[in-house]
């Protein structure tokens, strides 16, 4: 069973977006409603842990290539979300790396603008073997981006249960 969070107060939401601030935590580790200007290319490598915005996850380290961190928990109606810019030309497909120790199978859907928006790709999650056993996982997608969007990640698959560890992913022309 998952642990809940009380919601904060809009008062002490104001308040803890003020003291980030002032102590220099970067605008876009900051959720916020809408995508930031400072968007970054979405063909580029695009690290998991570095979303602008959460609901359901946690962060971990990850002993995949590299070290670093990876996001994992992710149960359905959990998501990531990324400001990202795909320029003028849509991408045709985006790569995940990822793990999954469970014996579930499901899908990572890439969503623009909201966390229940119009899915632009699909990805496959399957047992890799291990939650640090990677696995890098190329889909299509099946609907264009252009511009600046808020980029959600969310999962669908087996119902309260963790589904997914992903590392990184990105888009490719």
């Amino acid at each position: 069973m998952r642990r809940s969070i009380p919601a904060l107060s809009r008062a002490a939401a104001t308040l803890i977006l003020a003291l980030s601030t002032a102590v220099g935590v970067p605008a876009a580790a900051q959720a916020g409603p809408a995508p930031s200007l400072l968007a970054s290319s979405a063909y580029t490598l695009t690290q998991a842990e570095a979303f602008v915005a959460q609901s359901g996850i946690q962060v971990e380290p990850t002993t995949d290539v590299g070290g670093g961190f990876d996001v994992g928990w992710f149960t359905p109606g959990d998501w990531i979300a990324f400001d990202l810019d795909f320029g003028a030309t849509s991408p045709r497909t985006v790569t995940t790396r990822l793990a999954n120790g469970g014996v579930i199978s499901g899908t990572i859907r890439y969503r623009l603008d909201s966390p229940t928006g119009t899915p632009i790709a699909t990805t496959l999650v399957f047992p890799t073997g291990g939650w640090q056993t990677w696995s890098t996982v190329p889909a299509d997608l099946h609907a264009s981006a252009t511009g600046v969007h808020r980029v959600y990640v969310t999962v669908t698959g087996g119902s309260g249960i963790d589904l997914v560890n992903i590392n990184w992913f990105k888009f490719n022309a």
